[in-house]
């Protein structure tokens, strides 16, 4: 752990390379990955949502395999279960120690936070880098700022390139047994969750073999559903102004994992 430990975001659209990319970060840093994809959360839904654990276990995988195919797993769930990880994290490796960097550096700001809020330990110890007193501006302190102090990085490359990525995935998701995966969940009750029935894959294998459609119509259309819900992730994160961008098109994975190391350990 740095003095400064934060979370790094790796974001993109869908086969763009961040869960190679955040495992190597992991890996670099000693520490967790914690998926935020919506569907990685159900038990059974492995190939359709490309999930696979870290090479050789460097590192450990979070928020996979949390809950049944027939639960409902709303956002608030998801965001409580994912703080529980990162929060655990910072205890396991530090949060005391964390704490008596802050009292050595701004005694007042101690005083006012528990040890065991590593979030507003952080945020201070943040604000001492910038010569500020957590202390002395706690009376102004913005009410929803975020929960965690995080350096977000986006993956992007040009979109014939990203296009190729995705209908590759979607073959290869068909040639490991994507229909039997649908078929062993159907039969655990995939129909009655309304969130996991409607995953791009699923759904449309589930129509396949409902004799809704044939199965190369089946394919096609995860991979138009698949490009689609891509351009919609793009245009999201381009939205917030807080992510830097990364070019697969003029870098590699080891030039974007350097820029990121590199970021981090500058605190910037």
């Amino acid at each position: 752990m740095t003095e400064r430990p934060q979370v790094i975001a790796i974001v993109g659209p869908t086969a763009s390379g961040k869960s190679s990319l955040a495992e190597r970060v992991a890996v670099s840093l000693g520490t967790w990955v914690v998926s935020v994809d919506s569907m990685q959360v159900y038990r059974g839904m492995d190939i359709g949502t490309a999930k696979e654990k870290p090479a050789d276990e460097r590192c450990r995988l979070l928020m996979v395999d949390v809950v049944d195919v027939t639960s409902d797993y709303s956002v608030s769930l998801f965001q409580r279960d994912a703080r529980a990880c990162v929060d655990g994290f910072a205890r396991e490796h530090g949060a005391e120690a964390l704490h008596e960097l802050l009292q050595g550096r701004d005694a007042a700001a101690a005083a006012l936070i528990h040890p065991n809020n590593v979030r507003r330990v952080v945020r201070a110890l943040e604000m001492t880098d910038r010569g500020i007193s957590y202390a002395s501006q706690n009376a102004t302190l913005k009410q929803h700022d975020p929960h965690y102090s995080t350096q977000i990085w986006g993956i992007r490359m040009e979109r014939v390139r990203l296009y190729r990525r995705i209908d590759e995935r979607v073959d290869i998701m068909f040639a490991k047994g994507l229909v039997d995966e649908v078929r062993a969940l159907l039969e655990r009750g995939l129909m009655e969750s309304t969130t996991a029935s409607q995953a791009i894959g699923y759904k449309e294998v589930a129509q396949y073999l409902q004799g809704r459609c044939s199965l190369d119509d089946a394919i096609d259309e995860v991979k138009k559903r698949t490009r689609r819900y891509a351009k919609r992730q793009l245009s999201w994160l381009k939205r917030d102004g807080r992510t830097r961008w990364i070019d697969y098109d003029l870098i590699s994975e080891d030039e974007a994992l350097g820029i990121i190391l590199d970021a981090y350990e500058g605190g910037c």
